[in-house]
């Protein structure tokens, strides 16, 4: 049971990261300090996200523990599709989807529907389909880091690994988080050899992660992701919890 629940959770993280946006448009987006996250917030939209989350975890329930899993599951999608769609209206020619909104629990999860819809209505009998909407997940899975790192390369090829690129971007987050934080942002900046090695390990890692496909390759391959994630968070204090989630929760669920 432990994967299904870390991919619910991984799908209440994805419906909050939206939500709480929603809620705090009003301040700088993604700017989460003190004095940010201490400004008041308007009822309303408080409101407004507060109702429409108790919908989102009715239908979580539909897919998780009723006897309607496909129902919930087009439920849940619907539902983060939408929030999407208020999220990214609420700033100016879509700059939160240019800064980046993936949705990797609601894309494992449409692969995942569209399987077991399919091998259900060949007369597949349930745990035989819904196994196979797993390895559906997975798949999709698999192809989610390969696709940005084929992003990256298409605007940078290759130089995208290249020290100084790298160097840059720790630097610039040198100055915020704990003092240990800072000293080792600031010392990993100044060093050819760390950025080069974050901008070669982050790029090949994410091809690696096409092994995700094969159920033997998935905890190596999980484990390198969450290796990719630590660094991630110490040098440039970016946590996507939701991706480690999916990645963990399929390898558990499927091997």
């Amino acid at each position: 049971m432990i994967g299904p629940a870390l991919f619910a959770l991984a799908l209440v993280a994805s419906w909050g990261n939206s939500a709480t946006h929603v809620v705090l448009s009003d301040r700088p987006l993604y700017a989460f300090t003190t004095n940010v996250m201490t400004m008041p917030i308007r009822t309303q939209r408080l409101a407004w996200a507060g109702v429409a989350s108790v919908g989102f975890l009715a239908a979580l329930w539909l897919w998780a523990a009723s006897g309607w899993p496909r129902l919930g599951a087009a439920a849940v999608i619907a539902a983060l599709l939408a929030i999407r769609q208020v999220e990214t209206r609420q700033w100016p020619g879509q700059m939160v989807v240019r800064l980046g909104k993936y949705v990797p629990a609601a894309s494992c999860l449409t692969g995942w529907l569209i399987v077991v819809t399919l091998t259900r209505t060949l007369g597949w009998d349930e745990p035989r389909s819904v196994a196979a909407g797993w390895e559906a997940a997975a798949g999709v899975m698999a192809a989610l880091y390969p696709l940005a790192a084929l992003s990256k390369l298409k605007l940078t090829g290759w130089r995208w690994m290249r020290a100084e690129h790298h160097a840059l971007m720790i630097a610039e987050r040198a100055y915020t988080g704990p003092k240990w934080v800072r000293r080792a942002r600031s010392a990993g900046s100044r060093s050819r050899a760390v950025c080069a090695f974050v901008g070669t390990f982050g790029l090949l890692s994410e091809f690696a992660c096409a092994a995700y496909i094969f159920p033997d390759a998935r905890i190596a391959v999980t484990a390198t992701v969450l290796a990719l994630h630590a660094g991630i968070g110490l040098f440039l204090g970016y946590f996507e919890p939701e991706w480690l989630l999916v990645m963990i929760a399929i390898a558990a669920i499927t091997t």
